[in-house]
């Protein structure tokens, strides 16, 4: 294995020739197995990292939306740019949600996770 990605193995075509022939392209296609190996790393939940999502999207949307409000006496072109970074966090926040209502967020199922999406049903 060269780098960090996992080895190409090289794919077999069958050319559109009169004799049917099987040919070897150039291209290469991933080696499934070394990407599972990979991705499985990061297929199990934790609590702490889940917490810490939770606390810098959180955070940040409800500060956004009291600089909004804040902004609104200055002026409407002040909240404007505001409210684009505020409706960032709002779809980080539905897919964290999401995530919590299928029970995939944090490793402890149901309980730690009906905590969370509680709120927000």
């Amino acid at each position: 294995m060269v780098g960090n990605g996992p080895e190409l193995q090289p794919v077999y075509v069958k050319e559109s020739t009169m004799n049917d022939s099987v040919s070897v392209k150039t291209e290469r296609s991933p080696n499934h197995q070394a990407w599972k190996e990979i991705v499985a790393q990061y297929q199990k939940s934790e609590v702490w990292p889940g917490v810490w999502q939770l606390v810098n999207t959180l955070v940040p949307y409800a500060a956004l939306w009291y600089l909004m409000h804040l902004s609104l006496r200055v002026s409407s072109w002040l909240t404007l740019p505001l409210a684009v970074l505020a409706a960032g966090f709002l779809v980080r926040t539905f897919i964290i949600f999401h995530d919590c209502t299928h029970g995939s967020f944090f490793p402890s199922g149901r309980r730690m996770t009906s905590w969370v999406s509680s709120p927000a049903c």
